[in-house]
């Protein structure tokens, strides 16, 4: 007669698979693949299903890795396709990336790991010079790095998606699509203000602070990419395709009445990282603090929703996270999930190193301020269930949505 342990071991694989997917945390699916080989075989195989949660992957010049949260194994990337050397600046599902081949001087693709497909991005920007008589030229301007960038939509033959990038250069935002030669500055839908871009359609630096995060956005019919700066302010570009084929945009500024963070209110000195994550219907600023000496491994992190639009400002509400919540920040590849049943309001929150923006020769990344906290509780203690090294020499760490 066979064992108790033996009759659970050997548990029907879709029986189990459903027990897996039942159960309301990350933690809860680690400790139960740990049982026995089957159970962790299964767990696996759960996780690899439609509904999955990304990976870590780990850059360097040598071997690449990715870590898998689900189960907190790391494996190395076994894929042909990911370029040696390679800085990752932004990710979608699918397994597409945005990369520059051969950090730190090499050119920007789109880049799909499991394919191997790559896309050419251009090197230079153009934009129209502006004159009394209206334009007259359009002029090239080097694209010198991307910070980080998003799509639209995954990568398909009829070229419907557009690429929004943080850039350093003429401008610090950029689009592209299929189809356009070079980049293109955040033109005006009106086609004779165009001319004028540079004085109306781009955060400068002297008043709107540095560049933080972009993100799609779609809801129904409606999609447009944000764009958040350090100083909170949140640029809304809707693109719209002109008669003539030029990508233009409808911009709005919007700055948020009331910054109400989760145990801080007003700007909040001393934050370290902004971060732009779609929740659904939801667009949530999550802010994130540095943690102090006294306590290294407690962290703040103020999540709000814009939420409320008034004219030309936006409310900012605290965000109640909802049961079963998993948000994974990193800049140009933020992801909200919902996994399983809570019986309180709460998730957990997963984050990477909170580095500035490289130089566009930087060749070092530290990577080892990683990890989770539950953000159930009142005190965000740092749980290191991420990888803390080695630091990559060409490339900050990234999700993977495989």
């Amino acid at each position: 007669m066979a064992s108790a342990f033996e009759t659970w071991a050997s548990l029907n694989q879709d029986v189990l698979g459903r027990i897996f997917r039942s159960l309301p945390t990350l933690t809860d699916r680690v400790y139960a693949s740990a049982v026995c080989k089957h159970w962790r075989f299964v767990a696996v195989q759960t996780e690899n299903q439609p509904a999955e949660l990304p990976w870590l992957l780990m850059p360097s010049t040598g071997r690449t890795f990715h870590f898998r949260v689900f189960g907190g194994s790391t494996h190395q990337e076994n894929s042909e396709h990911v370029p040696v050397g390679a800085r990752f600046c932004g990710s979608f599902p699918g397994g597409w990336f945005v990369v520059q081949l051969h950090a730190p001087r090499g050119r920007y693709a789109l880049l799909n790991v499991p394919s191997g497909n790559q896309i050419a991005l251009p090197d230079n920007m153009e934009a129209p010079v502006r004159s009394n008589s209206g334009i007259q030229h359009s002029n090239l301007y080097p694209v010198l790095a991307i910070h980080a960038a998003v799509l639209s939509a995954a990568p398909t033959p009829d070229g419907a998606y557009i690429v929004a990038a943080l850039t350093s250069g003429k401008t610090n935002v950029a689009f592209w699509r299929p189809g356009m030669a070079h980049w293109s500055p955040p033109l005006h839908t009106e086609v004779g203000r165009r001319a004028s871009w540079a004085d109306e359609m781009i955060p400068t630096a002297t008043e709107d602070g540095f560049m933080e995060d972009v993100v799609h956005y779609r809801r129904g019919d409606f999609e447009c990419f944000y764009v958040l700066t350090s100083t909170e302010f949140v640029y809304n570009y809707e693109p719209v395709i002109t008669e003539d084929g030029a990508l233009t945009m409808r911009r709005t500024c919007t700055a948020p009445t009331a910054r109400m963070f989760r145990g801080v209110g007003g700007a909040g000195a001393g934050s370290i990282a902004r971060y732009l994550v779609v929740s659904g219907k939801d667009l949530l600023i999550v802010r994130r603090f540095a943690s102090l000496p006294v306590a290294p491994n407690v962290i703040r992190l103020h999540v709000v929703r814009l939420q409320d639009r008034q004219g030309a400002r936006y409310t900012l509400n605290c965000w109640d996270m909802p049961p079963g919540q998993l948000l994974f920040l990193g800049r140009g590849c933020s992801r909200a999930y919902t996994t399983g049943v809570y019986t309180k309001p709460g998730g957990y929150i997963y984050f990477l190193n909170a580095e500035k923006f490289p130089g566009s020769t930087t060749i070092g990344y530290h990577c080892s301020d990683t990890g989770r906290c539950d953000y159930r509780r009142l005190e965000l203690e740092i749980q290191r269930v991420l990888p803390r090294g080695p630091a990559s020499n060409c490339s900050p760490w990234i999700w993977f949505f495989h």
